[in-house]
């Protein structure tokens, strides 16, 4: 599992490369540095990079291993400390990723960052303001300053330097932006890694994102994505898709089939399915080829985004401060405000990717207004968290704040693994994921930058799809921990059924759809979600109260009952009455791991093609 002493000597090297990048020579902003700069080379920091690249020796990568190369990872002088992150390695840098493959709204119920592609960044980078580090050594040219930092405490400077995410025909009240570059994401040497480490997430983003646009994934070259919430207070989304090649009206004609074709204001759109695929901008190619930006929002709001002709729109203050210090050049950029996430977007997630918006909300804490994560590939991985501080708060508070919360969450990790049971399959994948924080937290620092607080880290390329799997299998595995922990006589393959037919009992007053099912799970070591995106859709809230008393029943028939009381059709006459609109599936199994219960809807449930119980189709005895 180490490194020969060929290795050994190529990590001199690339460690005497590693360039850290600052201000353009002229640049006379206070705090910021004059030049790109770089480090001198100290025993401690090889010593250092050395151990942690034997600890990082993990599965799909023979020698993970840090080799920068000039121009990657970066340090700019300001006033920092260094940041664990465990929770910003693993679960905020899978976030951009993982939450587009889960993301979900009306036609398009997951969107995917696909997988990074190689770029160049030749323009000087922006680096975050500083006062506390000082420049030695010589100058090694017109835009490069050695710099001795023994300590590690200066921040990691941007590999790119774009301009920000446009926000034309974004509409207004906007609360959760998410920005990507699927052509350039899928054209790296890691992408296709990073698309085979989200498992089905990725497989079936492609597939939706694909259907959608008309195009391959490839052939997109940016993706914005608005989410909103409609008059019904259902999650839906804007899409901005810049396309690589032109679409021609035939591919347009037979792509969306008996579209309807509609005019506003001279402009001209079609309609399928409540959408509204409007062409932009762009190039407009030949031959009566259409444009290559197009829109695509729900067909109530076409209109509204015609007539802004494409003029930025009122946002929320803290989403436009951080829009504003984005770089549209990074592969994957995800803004959201966690009162949105705690409220009208809670349904936003996949109910597998529902800790991740746990997660992020105890990092922000009540300090947090907005949060702005940013992912980009090229000869490094590199992820970046800008979060702007409420009203009361310094953007110092706040980043010690998330400090404080990412130290203590490597352990609880180890912790969580250590006590719960694998698949065999992916224990040695999941095992490793503690390591990989605590090599990750060496490479993360955190400082303040134009009144934000401000977390990045490098890490080696291969990174990227290493944290990605790791998270994706503690996530979809979780729940298999508590049911085969909590019972060790059921085998797989029987658990559910052999659980739902044990009698209990479950007494309450008053209690939400959520909380009833929560603790009928907790009572029979079931594990149970609900699908809050497919209720949504239903109009159903997760926060109806109801009363309850059933007393020595079986599990599966208290289930029913709580899903009765909490149809909004009381007109329902039993279970496997069409107007039953809540129903449950069992997802998993022994091909696919551990058995689960998700509450959903008959129509949902229908669409996808899940198999319901018997009760719920008028066969049960």
């Amino acid at each position: 599992m180490g490194a020969g002493a060929s290795q050994q000597g190529e990590w001199r090297n690339s460690i005497d490369r590693w360039i850290i990048r600052g201000r353009l020579p002229g640049d006379n902003r206070r705090g910021r540095c004059g030049a790109p700069q770089r480090p001198r080379r100290t025993s401690s920091l090889w010593n250092a990079l050395r151990r942690d690249a034997l600890l990082m020796n993990m599965p799909d990568s023979p020698h993970y291993r840090i080799q920068p190369a000039p121009g990657s990872p970066p340090a700019a002088r300001s006033k920092t400390r260094r940041t664990p992150a465990w929770l910003v390695a693993a679960a905020l840098a899978s976030v951009a990723v993982v939450a587009l493959a889960a993301l979900r709204y009306r036609n398009l119920q997951s969107l995917a960052a696909v997988a990074p592609r190689r770029t160049s960044a030749n323009s000087p980078p922006r680096t975050a303001p500083s006062d506390s580090a000082t420049l030695h050594g010589e100058a090694t040219g017109a835009t490069e300053v050695v710099v001795a930092d023994p300590n590690g405490v200066l921040l990691w400077a941007s590999p790119t330097a774009g301009p920000p995410i446009a926000l034309d025909y974004v509409p207004a009240g906007a609360q959760c932006l998410v920005h990507v570059r699927p052509a350039q994401i899928l054209g790296h040497s890691e992408g296709q890694r990073v698309l085979a480490a989200l498992g089905p997430w990725g497989a079936t983003a492609v597939e939706r994102l694909s259907k959608l646009t008309l195009h391959d994934v490839a052939d997109i070259e940016s993706l914005l994505v608005a989410v909103v919430i409609d008059r019904d207070d259902r999650i839906d989304a804007v899409l901005r898709v810049e396309l690589r090649r032109p679409l021609t009206g035939e591919q347009l004609a037979a792509g969306q089939g008996a579209a309807e074709l509609r005019e506003h204001r001279g402009a001209q759109y079609h309609v399928r399915d409540g959408r509204a695929y409007l062409h932009i901008g762009g190039d407009a190619g030949g031959g009566g080829a259409a444009p290559s930006t197009w829109l695509i929002a729900p067909a109530s709001l076409a209109e509204e985004l015609i007539e802004s002709r494409g003029a930025s729109p009122p946002l929320i203050r803290d989403v436009e401060a951080l829009v504003a210090h984005t770089d549209r050049q990074r592969l994957a950029t995800i803004i959201w405000t966690p009162r949105f996430l705690q409220a009208s977007g809670g349904g936003l997630l996949s109910p597998e990717a529902a800790p991740l918006a746990d997660a992020l909300e105890r990092l922000a804490g009540p300090d947090a207004a907005a949060l702005a994560l940013s992912l980009h590939l090229a000869d490094d991985f590199f992820f970046e968290l800008r979060a702007t501080p409420s009203l009361n708060s310094s953007p110092r508070r706040l980043a010690l704040s998330m400090q404080e919360h990412i130290a203590k969450t490597a352990d609880a990790l180890e912790a969580y693994i250590g006590a719960s049971p694998w698949h065999a399959h992916g224990r040695p994948v999941v095992e490793r994921l503690p390591v990989m924080a605590r090599v990750a937290a060496r490479y993360t620092r955190s400082g303040e930058d134009q009144r934000q607080a401000l977390v990045r880290c490098y890490l080696p390329a291969a990174a990227a799809h290493n944290l990605l799997m790791a998270t994706e299998l503690v996530l979809t595995q979780r729940d298999s921990a508590a049911p085969a922990a909590a019972t060790g006589t059921a085998s797989p393959a029987a658990g559910i059924e052999e659980r739902l037919a044990a009698r209990t009992s479950l007494v309450f007053s008053k209690e939400t759809l959520e909380r009833a099912i929560e603790l009928l799970a907790q009572d029979t070591g079931i594990a149970m979600t609900i699908a809050g995106a497919d209720l949504q859709l239903e109009g159903i809230t997760k926060n109806q109260s109801f009363g309850l008393e059933l007393r020595d029943r079986p599990a599966g028939e208290i289930l029913v009952e709580i899903l009765r009381r909490s149809n909004p059709d009381r007109a329902a006459t039993g279970p496997a009455d069409p107007r039953q609109k809540l129903v449950y599936i069992v997802q998993g199994g022994e091909d696919s791991g551990a058995e689960r219960i998700i509450v959903t809807t008959r129509s949902a449930a229908e669409k996808r093609g899940d198999r319901l119980p018997d009760i719920f189709v008028g066969k049960a005895d």
